[in-house]
């Protein structure tokens, strides 16, 4: 509750169930019944110094008790969560939970408000021990038990103070006051209020409705009061305008005989560059109950609003009111039901631009405080989902309520918050703005040359997306290209599965058509992938080696063991081929010199064959395929410590019996197979 139970004090003044509005049998001090008279009129300010004055001389641990329980939840609504949270745990220490058995909860929420997560498990478990039907502190426990989850993934929102609209007294519930989107309203207890004196309740100003102009870069301008028909001695706050911001609903408090005696809707309508006299909407039978917070459309068709009326799920829920366009009056109140209401409070409700409902809870599972939830409007009615957190950074563990978008923009806006604002020493409410950059992803990369590294310009790179997208670029003299802005747009959108087809020719040389993919499913924003592309000479070229193609001494068979699987090798061709659907190539297989010419031959052309046959196997036309043995006859050429060496037979001899392992590893290289493109491209690709 903290900072903004203040706000609500003096924007929906609801009854509190405390033991300070039962009437005890006996006092054992004047002070402790002077400090009640004072709490009870909402003077939270000089009870705390009563009650703090009472204290020495109570007699009792029931007194004692009484006074520190009452000391901690006048402090929590003046928003000292520190002292509220010491005179909690001292209550307790006085077994005061017997009296009061909202204390454990009361306590658990004040920490949850400081992130003291474990402590308000402890406290939440307690509160269930004593009552297992609490349905504030089940539901505090399973916020307790989410938290982690929420705050492990932060949604991409930018968050800051707007320090020009800020001050150093309370400033919060900031709203569209133009159709154009370029004026705003809010409410403020700052100095030079037309109430110019302080608040019993909060030691502030009373709260008024003011008014700011933001320009092109959305820097606000002096805030400048509504106008005293709307701004009065009472307070005003949580405006909303509609039928073209030529109406306005807003919150007012009367103050009647020193207290606050309830708050309700009123709306007025624009005369020039005045208003009309305010009029009260009629929500209520009786004025007894408070309303506040309304939210409403555009044309004014309903209103949405928080309010403590008999029929709620308990605290304060959120209530909906439509209005006859035929009678011009205002529909009985419908609670908005179990899907939206829970038995703490919801407050501050706004409607965003698809008809979205924003609210705060401190009943639904949080961080702490009130968070804001978003509810997705079904259909045309006037119905909506069940609530979902916004998580952080919109939602912290101080109090967050009252957003809203900008102009036709689902991605930026306002909300207020009790966190640090202004500066680090205020916890009081400030406004700050959102914004959800622009997920900027891009696919950049290089294209080169596979064996001389050598970037290859001009060649010819294609994006294709899943969801039907296409474009094409070319390298540039460095071989590099970039998917990035497209226009007003991008080439690469989220959740898009991609693929990138590379290619290159010249009056020389062609060189192999390959492809790679990417994803941008998941959790991606503002990422640049980077694609290292090596691109195969076929033509123009010396014939490609492939990896790892071997064969055992004197065979045809592929060489299968723990070091190499040749048919798996062969699949490098067979991508190639895929990727290069009308290229031929020839298989080029070789041997040692340890058998004769004549032999040898034989054996690499049938070596060839097996993996023309492998080829096929897998689906390869056949008529794409040329199997051609060389025997012996072009030994390997390695780089061994940057100088070339050719696998001659009488150098490989000469290892027979000096370096044994060398010797096999060597006529194991020679045992090759290699390809070559025997026919280009057509035209057409």
């Amino acid at each position: 509750m903290k900072k903004i139970n203040i706000l609500l004090a003096l924007l929906l003044m609801l009854s509190f169930s405390l033991t300070a509005q039962k009437k005890e049998d006996k006092y054992f001090s004047k002070n402790t019944k002077l400090a009640e008279k004072s709490f009870n009129e909402s003077k939270y300010f000089d009870a705390i110094m009563l009650f703090d004055k009472a204290y020495p001389k109570a007699k009792g641990t029931k007194e004692k008790g009484f006074i520190t329980y009452h000391i901690a939840v006048a402090s929590q609504y003046i928003g000292d969560n520190k002292k509220a949270k010491e005179n909690y745990e001292r209550a307790l220490r006085f077994k005061y939970e017997k009296e009061e058995p909202d204390l454990y909860v009361r306590l658990a929420q004040m920490q949850m408000q400081d992130a003291e997560y474990k402590e308000a498990k402890r406290n939440f478990e307690m509160a269930i021990k004593k009552n297992p039907d609490d349905e504030m502190a089940i539901k505090g426990l399973k916020a307790v038990d989410n938290v982690n989850d929420i705050l492990a993934n932060p949604t991409k929102h930018k968050v800051q103070a707007v320090k020009e609209l800020n001050s150093e007294n309370y400033d919060w519930s900031i709203s569209q006051f133009d159709k154009r989107g370029e004026e705003f309203i809010f409410s403020s207890t700052r100095k030079a209020s037309v109430g110019n004196v302080n608040d019993i309740v909060a030691n502030e100003e009373y709260a008024d409705l003011w008014v700011t102009r933001a320009d092109r870069n959305g820097n606000f301008g002096e805030p400048k009061s509504v106008g005293e028909n709307i701004n009065t001695k009472d307070h005003e706050a949580s405006a909303v305008m509609y039928n073209g911001s030529n109406s306005i609903m807003f919150t007012r408090c009367k103050k009647e005989k020193n207290t606050v005696s309830g708050c309700q809707i009123y709306t007025a309508d624009k005369k020039g560059k005045n208003w009309s006299d305010p009029i009260r909407i009629p929500l209520t039978d009786s004025l007894g109950f408070s309303n506040g917070h309304p939210a409403t459309d555009r044309k004014g068709t309903f209103i949405v609003f928080s309010s403590d009326m008999p029929g709620g799920r308990g605290g304060k829920d959120l209530w909906i009111s439509e209005f006859n366009k035929r009678t011009k009056e205002w529909g009985v109140a419908e609670n908005l039901g179990t899907a939206i209401n829970t038995a703490g409070d919801e407050k501050f409700p706004t409607i965003g631009p698809d008809g979205s409902l924003f609210f705060s809870s401190n009943g639904l599972p949080g961080i702490g405080g009130l968070d804001i939830f978003k509810a997705t409007k079904i259909g045309t009615s006037n119905k909506w989902t069940r609530p979902e957190n916004m998580g952080t950074p919109i939602n912290s563990s101080k109090d967050d309520h009252g957003i809203i978008f900008n102009k036709n923009s689902e991605n930026s806006g306002y909300f207020s918050s009790s966190r640090l604002g202004r500066n680090e020493m205020d916890q009081k409410s400030d406004i700050f703005k959102f914004d959800l950059p622009e997920c900027a992803l891009t696919i950049k990369g290089r294209v080169r040359d596979q064996d001389t590294k050598e970037p290859l310009a001009g060649a010819t790179v294609i994006l294709t997306g899943s969801d039907g997208s296409t474009a094409t670029i070319k390298t540039d003299s460095e071989g590099n290209f970039e998917f990035g802005k497209r226009g007003t747009g991008r080439y690469v959108n989220k959740d898009v599965n991609y693929t990138l087809e590379y290619s290159h020719k010249n009056e020389k040389k062609f060189w192999l058509t390959r492809k790679s993919k990417r994803t941008t499913v998941g959790d991606y924003c503002n990422e640049t992938f980077y694609e290292d592309v090596e691109l195969v000479c076929a033509i123009g070229c010396k014939p490609i080696i492939m990896p790892e193609v071997q064969y055992p001494l004197g065979k045809a068979t592929l060489l299968v063991n723990e070091a190499v699987n040749s048919g798996d090798s062969l699949l490098f061709l067979y991508d190639i081929m895929i990727d290069n659907p009308t290229i031929k190539v020839q298989l080029e297989s070789h041997t040692d010199c340890r058998d004769s010419d004549q032999r040898n031959l034989e054996l690499s052309q049938r070596r060839a064959q097996t993996c023309v046959d492998f080829l096929i196997s897998k689906g390869i036309d056949r008529s794409r395929l040329v199997a051609k043995g060389f025997g012996e006859s072009q030994p390997r050429t390695i780089t061994e410590a940057g100088v070339d060496k050719t696998l001659e037979c009488d150098m490989i001899n000469g290892l027979k019996t000096s370096n044994k392992e060398l010797f096999e590893k060597y006529h194991q290289l020679n045992r090759r197979t290699s390809f070559s493109v025997i026919e280009e491209e057509t035209e057409e690709k």
